[in-house]
């Protein structure tokens, strides 16, 4: 009977010879309940069941001498009391990881519903999921002739609430306890997206650094996703609500340049000061201080102005072709600020009714590197199928290209050309040559 089980008193389990039959009617009363099971193998779906139904079990559970596993179990975890039953909550009360919205439900002793990955049951790792051992008071077991014994909806209704309650306040507790940086760093990531507790954060005097990135290095366009770190410093601090209310560091929201093929606004957040790009807003609750010294950068926000603009001149690669502007230096503004720039290029798109209207590349005098290439490869689809040493080979094109167009006349363009010469091959050290170029650009060369 129910009583004996719970009184922890053994259970005998009796496999009839094979192709025996039991007239059940011919069975001597008894007391308790008699279960019959026909052409089954009893002892292997013993093995296969009883692990899972004695994980939540209240007393030791033995099958063929081997003791089951009850990691579930009332006595093996440590349970508070509550209005729903008993309730373990990890991250709580002790063990490992945040059982927030993953639980596992228990009446009488059986799981009676799970959203959990995996129960754990063979293993000995720490339960890292909230297990509630309902009520059974409270909770009374339907007849096993439905296909639930309990009524889902309405108990995990309940349990939500409950788990909400509890959250909420270990989460002010703990806000009360750790300094600012502390709780953010124990706790953000883990609710941050929880619609309802990640209010808890709208007062904590920092912005996390899950949203903070820079640009770091010379920027390709379309930025890629803020999983890559290699090209912008994500997760590296956060920052303070103070130098935010003081202006040392400004907030801007890319989410409407993350597409973007034209490289004036990632240009300026990389050479700025202070600017600093909030992604995945979206995670940030509506209240929260950030929301409002957040701004939005679009590519038409963004002004380019010129210093000693030349003439297009047009350059045309293995797999890219653009209008090459020489100048001295060029600004961007935004927002009332404004940067020079005099040794980095940068590649220039203007879109109309969803087609490119404009195609430049503005080349400042001290920019030598062709790496702007890598903006002119990214900017468009049918570049997609480039190799690595495509790159390297267009850069050097280019190089060759804006070398050749800034000489002003053959002597100053070779040497020029020749200006490592003497480091890379110690044979010319010290000698003279005369060079003579034919009418198709073949050299003859002789030594004095």
């Amino acid at each position: 009977s129910t009583k004996q089980l719970l009184a922890g008193e053994p259970v005998e389990i009796r496999q009839l010879p094979a192709g025996k039959s039991v007239e059940t009617n011919a069975l001597p009363c008894a007391s308790g309940t008699r279960i019959l099971l026909f052409d089954i193998d009893l002892e292997r779906e013993i093995e296969r069941i009883m692990p899972e139904k004695a994980v939540a079990f209240p007393v030791p559970v033995m099958v063929n001498g081997e003791l089951l596993k009850r990691k579930l179990a009332e006595d093996m975890l440590p349970f508070v009391d509550t209005s729903v039953g008993k309730v373990y909550i990890p991250g709580i009360h002790g063990g490992e990881g945040f059982g927030y919205s993953h639980y596992a439900l228990c009446l009488q002793g059986q799981v009676v519903y799970s959203n959990a990955f995996s129960l754990g049951i063979e293993t000995d790792a720490p339960v890292g999921y909230t297990v509630v051992h309902l009520d059974s008071k409270k909770y009374l077991a339907r007849l096993p002739d439905r296909d639930k014994l309990i009524n889902e909806q309405d108990v995990i209704e309940e349990v939500d609430e409950l788990l909400h309650s509890m959250w909420m306040t270990h989460l002010l507790d703990e806000k009360e306890r750790l300094s600012a940086a502390d709780f953010l760093g124990q706790y953000y990531r883990k609710f941050c997206s929880n619609e309802r507790l990640k209010i808890v954060f709208n007062d904590v005097p920092l912005l996390h650094s899950f949203h903070v990135a820079t640009v770091d290095y010379y920027p390709e366009v379309p930025i890629p996703d803020s999983d890559n770190p290699a090209l912008h410093g994500y997760g590296k601090d956060n920052v303070s609500q103070q130098d935010v209310e003081s202006g040392k560091v400004k907030l801007v929201v890319t989410e409407e340049l993350r597409d973007d093929i034209s490289a004036e606004a990632w240009m300026f957040l990389y050479h700025a000061k202070g600017w600093i790009f909030v992604d995945r807003d979206s995670y940030l609750h509506q209240d929260h201080w950030a929301k409002r010294h957040l701004h939005t950068m679009t590519p038409q926000d963004i002004k380019v102005t010129l210093e000693g603009e030349q003439a297009p001149r047009m350059f045309t690669g293995n797999f890219t072709r653009s209008n090459i502007v020489f100048c001295e230096r060029y600004t961007l503004e935004y927002n009332g600020e404004s940067v020079t720039i005099d040794n980095d290029a940068f590649h220039s798109i203007v879109l109309k009714d969803g087609e490119i209207a404009e195609d430049r590349v503005i080349f400042p005098a001290a920019a030598t590197h062709g790496g702007v290439v890598l903006q002119m490869f990214r900017a468009y689809d049918d570049c997609t199928g480039h190799q690595e040493t495509d790159e390297e080979l267009e850069i050097e094109l280019l190089e060759r290209f804006i070398l050749s167009e800034r000489s002003k006349d053959g002597a100053e363009l070779l040497r020029a050309i020749l200006s490592s010469a003497g480091t890379d091959y110690a044979v010319l050290n010290k000698h003279r040559f005369e060079v003579v170029f034919d009418s198709t650009g073949n050299p003859a060369v002789s030594q004095i």
